[in-house]
């Protein structure tokens, strides 16, 4: 593929489409992560927002874009970003590179600085990263426009890379760190050579799977994980087994679970209850004393295609109880 972004059309949104978190990580739409440094006090909100069917502003008929909405700026801040992890900074190394989205915002705003970091991983000895400046003072209008920037990628040769195997490019969007404002992003793209090409879009499938190799959960689409969602309401996305004989209070019952597409690394799994949505619950439930939650296992033997989880020690389960589960694992760079 052309396009080294992925969800830069932002189509894909597994862990919700609206969270108010002020911490740094990924919150919202796949791939991308928010963070803000050094202050206090900001009140944002970031959320899925939906294109007017027929507009022309932006071209090829996208669906969604990203809304980074601070309504209190908070005090002290020394950054606020959007970013994004492009697996391998051996990626467009030495080459001439040309990046591109579609931006607008509430009122007019300026962007400190739009950047790129080599970043040679962690273990080991690594080389310190590089950081390159693709440009500064972005100014932002109220209306969707297109801003492309060509820029060269400093070689990595002579650099050292780190044991962990998590080295990568991390592409930066810088936000103004006082006052209010909305934000809105579109059809992110970053590709070899020196011109802004038409967005790439490949099909909803093959983004999703792209994503799915940093973040997947067994929630269908349309819920975000720790929701209340079991088999009976449409049965798809859960993780259910059925116990033939009774498993005795002490013993072990596990479930083995394979990931639908290979991980970039060792992924933190997460385990829900499907009847509560609690985290590191496990649903029983058609036999005595169901339904209930009981506490589930530490996933264990997680790897980058499957992992083992099940009831902790210390709970029991009834003969033909059904267990149930949903999980989440996360291994973004």
């Amino acid at each position: 593929f052309r396009n080294a972004i992925i969800n830069g059309n932002f189509d894909i949104w597994q862990r919700g489409t609206s969270s108010t978190n002020t911490g740094n990580g990924y919150f919202t739409t796949d791939r991308w992560g928010t963070a803000a440094v050094g202050g206090s006090g900001r009140a944002v909100t970031y959320s899925q927002q939906t294109f007017a069917n027929g507009q022309t502003e932006v071209p090829g008929n996208p669906k969604y874009f990203f809304r980074w909405n601070e309504t209190t700026a908070g005090t002290s801040y020394t950054l606020k970003e959007i970013y994004q992890g492009i697996e391998g900074v051996q990626t467009f190394a030495g080459q001439q590179v040309t990046f591109s989205f579609y931006a607008k915002a509430s009122a007019a705003i300026t962007l400190p600085v739009l950047s790129i970091e080599q970043f040679f991983g962690t273990g080991g000895s690594p080389s310190a990263f590089v950081l390159t400046t693709i440009t500064s003072s972005v100014s932002i209008s109220t209306s969707w426009a297109r801003y492309t920037y060509t820029f060269t990628l400093p070689s990595i040769s002579g650099k050292t890379l780190g044991t962990a195997g998590d080295d990568c490019l991390y592409l930066y969007f810088n936000l103004p760190t006082t006052g209010t404002f909305t934000f809105d992003l579109a059809q992110v793209q970053l590709e070899p050579g020196p011109i802004a090409t038409t967005f790439e879009r490949r099909p909803i499938g093959t983004e999703l799977a792209l994503c799915q190799r940093y973040y997947e959960k067994s929630y269908s689409q349309k819920y975000a994980p720790g929701t209340a969602y079991n088999v009976s309401q449409d049965g798809e996305g859960v993780y259910e087994g059925l116990v033939a004989s009774s498993v005795p209070l002490g013993a072990l019952w596990e479930f083995s679970v394979p990931f639908k597409v290979t991980k970039h690394r060792l992924p933190t799994v997460v385990i829900y209850s499907s009847m509560t949505g609690t985290a590191g619950k496990i649903r029983i439930y058609g036999g005595t004393g169901s339904p209930q939650d009981k506490s589930a296992t530490t996933p264990y033997y997680i790897g980058q295609h499957s992992f083992v989880t099940g009831l902790s020690s210390g709970q029991s389960i009834a003969n033909n109880n059904y267990v149930e589960f949903h999980y989440t694992a996360d291994a973004e760079l």
